[in-house]
């Protein structure tokens, strides 16, 4: 916490103690320690919040955190295209399946004023920061990519994010990016009026 330069009060860090005695291993102290750090100002009255129980449910939480921050259907799409990427996807790949998700794009248009049909690194940029520690950069094959930090985080998003009814279109918007279906090609969109 010092090198995060953030203190708790007395009452929260007891708090804290409490909960991380109900679940004693150093993932669920790790992450709850994250969350606190992250949730907590030093002025938040405790008897009205609560750290969740299990490692599980802090990883619940953050992407609950980020669906009502950044849109349900936005964070849906970005989370299950890193879980459905077998070795992780690196920044510029994230933003160029986006860019070809006509769901994400659409929704993106009708909120917003876009110079060009890009998907904006700024808004991936929040959606990174908001997700912590829960999403590492990793070398693989000469490259940084992005993927989740450990086998639980994974295990929450594909439960999550990879239903059995959009695990294949995920998938699919994978195999259409790494085919070079769009490349070169113009991908044909229908404009929507705001």
């Amino acid at each position: 916490m010092a090198s995060q330069r953030r203190a708790l009060t007395q009452t929260q860090w007891t708090a804290f103690l409490d909960t991380a005695e109900l679940c004693p291993t150093p993932q669920f102290v790790k992450l709850a320690c994250e969350h606190v750090l992250r949730h907590w100002p030093s002025d938040l009255d405790i008897s009205h919040v609560s750290i969740p129980a299990t490692a599980r449910d802090v990883v619940f939480s953050v992407f609950e955190r980020a669906e009502h921050e950044f849109g349900w259907q936005y964070v849906n799409h970005a989370l299950g295209y890193i879980t459905a990427a077998k070795h992780g996807l690196s920044e510029p790949e994230l933003l160029d399946v986006l860019s070809c998700d006509e769901k994400i794009m659409d929704e993106l248009v009708m909120k917003t004023e876009l110079p060009r049909r890009r998907f904006p690194f700024l808004l991936w940029s929040e959606l990174r920061q908001a997700l912590g520690n829960l999403l590492v950069f990793s070398g693989v094959d000469n490259s940084c990519v992005m993927r989740w930090s450990c086998h639980l985080v994974q295990q929450v998003a594909e439960d999550r994010y990879l239903t059995r009814t959009v695990k294949r279109d995920r998938h699919s918007a994978l195999a259409d990016f790494f085919l070079g279906r769009w490349h070169g090609v113009a991908k044909p969109y229908r404009c929507k009026q705001r």
